[in-house]
């Protein structure tokens, strides 16, 4: 990793620590301008909650294949293979509360998108000159077991620390066919990737709750992952800032934004791999609580 990338790095984690002090900042100081209550029909008197929901966002995917040679390959897939940018994200929720301090909480998002692009006639870089059909898959999944522990709470907020385990499930595939040289070299085929990996890796974050009345609120989730796992080694950025708009005590909606962004590099015996992934958009749910 270069001197920018580090940099660039840096910078969006102080972003995320920003916003983490901030908003911590600003629930514990509404507690003295907010009259207490320890009535139980204040809290989320629920025990047990699951959820579906779409989002409709924007991918940036850029590759960088490092061959044994010491020859790099960059690709914008989004830009240089048509990938489509704009997609449905599918979303699953769930959390069982065993108490006012304790919780579990589940999430998962789901990707499918896909593309076959026909007759590209131009160089890649300095290394694949081709005419031929890409195709190109994406399905990767996301998911988190976490446990959550509440740090505060009053009758209109919650700030809740969670620590758990995300899994990276990349699947990933670039396949060109055709009219292919490398290095000068005729080739009939060649997949530049193929990512079908699985990582789970440590998940730190926190969980913002503010109350505006009985049914409306607002909440804001900021979850970091990073590690290592065999060949694989990757680092998350994950934040969400949603509306809630409880219908009745059992149904409630949920509109929001997200930002998601990971660095995921992948050291094959063929080739090293960095995927930056990425996407940011809106999302729309309903959950229900027992």
């Amino acid at each position: 990793m270069g001197t920018s990338e580090k940099r660039y790095d840096l910078k969006k984690i102080k972003v995320a620590i920003l916003v983490l002090m901030t908003l911590t900042l600003s629930l514990f100081a509404s507690e003295s301008s907010l009259e207490l209550d320890n009535d139980e029909k204040n809290y989320d008197s629920k025990h047990f909650a699951i959820g579906v929901g779409i989002g409709v966002v924007k991918f940036n995917t850029n590759l960088k294949i490092s061959s044994d040679s010491g020859r790099s390959l960059f690709l914008d897939v989004e830009g240089n293979f048509d990938l489509p940018d704009m997609a449905t994200v599918n979303i699953f929720y769930a959390a069982y509360r065993f108490n006012d301090n304790h919780s579990i909480l589940i999430n998962y998002f789901g990707v499918n998108r896909s593309t076959s692009t026909i007759s590209i006639d131009q160089p890649i870089g300095d290394i694949y000159v081709l005419k031929a059909n890409v195709d190109i898959y994406d399905k990767s999944k996301f998911y988190n077991l976490a446990y959550g522990y509440t740090l505060f709470r009053n009758q209109n907020g919650s700030i809740v620390f969670v620590a758990g385990l995300n899994t990276i499930n990349l699947n990933y595939s670039l396949e060109l066919k055709g009219e292919l040289s490398i290095d000068g070299v005729p080739a009939s085929r060649e997949q530049i990737i193929n990512a079908d990996v699985y990582a789970p890796l440590p998940l730190i974050g926190l969980n913002y709750k503010f109350k505006y009345t009985k049914k409306f609120a607002v909440s804001t989730k900021v979850s970091i992952v990073g590690g290592k796992y065999q060949n694989i080694k990757a680092a998350v950025l994950h934040t969400t800032i949603s509306s809630i708009y409880n219908v009745t005590d059992h149904i409630g909606l949920r509109l929001g934004l997200s930002y998601f962004d990971a660095t995921i590099a992948i050291d094959n015996p063929e080739a090293f791999y960095k995927v930056n992934y990425g996407y940011k958009g809106v999302n729309a749910g309903v959950h229900f609580a027992f």
